[in-house]
């Protein structure tokens, strides 16, 4: 499935929109899960989400739900471009979950809880792999949540990882039998708590 502009899951309030994509392409300029309404998205073994331009937006606004899940071998899902961005729980609630075989990367940053404070993201990489050049920011005015178990990999680039950005957020890090890296800065509670 190829989009000339925006794809959306679940656009009205009130909607629930899924979508299954293995062995199979999903490409578009911008991605939204749970807009308005209730949005999921599995990306399962031999399946890609293309995000050519733009953002991923999981949990777009207040009262929102929306969820993706990646995993199984080959299951990729990137979002690439000038304007590249990954963002979890982005006034409403969002959940990214890597599996086995997931791959999400962006050569953005990885935003995960933004403002407001009511907003909740969680990312749980478990033996999958998050790659996000331009940063992880855990806690940006809303709550956030990284969890990295069962030798899943999350690769923050150069961009740094920073829990608790803004004030009145709050992100919380856990890293077991996992590998968080990145080559910039690692600050927990710069605004926030963290």
């Amino acid at each position: 499935v190829s989009a000339g502009n925006n794809v959306t899951l679940g656009q009205s309030a009130g909607a629930n929109g899924f979508a299954t994509i293995a062995n199979g392409l999903l490409t578009g300029p911008n991605l939204t899960v749970g807009n308005f309404g209730s949005g999921t998205l599995d990306v399962a073994g031999g399946g890609t989400v293309s995000i050519t331009t733009g953002f991923l937006d999981i949990g777009g606004t207040s009262g929102t739900s929306g969820t993706v899940q990646v995993s199984g071998a080959g299951a990729l899902v990137t979002a690439q471009g000038a304007s590249a961005n990954v963002s979890v729980g982005v006034g409403g609630s969002g959940l990214l979950s890597i599996g086995v075989g997931g791959d999400v990367t962006t050569s953005g940053q990885v935003d995960i809880g933004q403002a407001p404070t009511t907003s909740v993201g969680t990312i749980i990489v478990t033996s999958g792999t998050l790659a996000g050049t331009g940063g992880f920011a855990i806690g940006v005015g809303g709550q956030g949540s990284l969890v990295v178990a069962g030798n899943g990999v999350a690769n923050a680039g150069t961009g740094g990882v920073t829990v608790g950005s803004f004030l009145g957020s709050t992100g919380a890090l856990t890293v077991q039998s996992g590998t968080l890296s990145t080559s910039g800065f690692f600050t927990v509670g710069s605004a926030g708590a963290g």
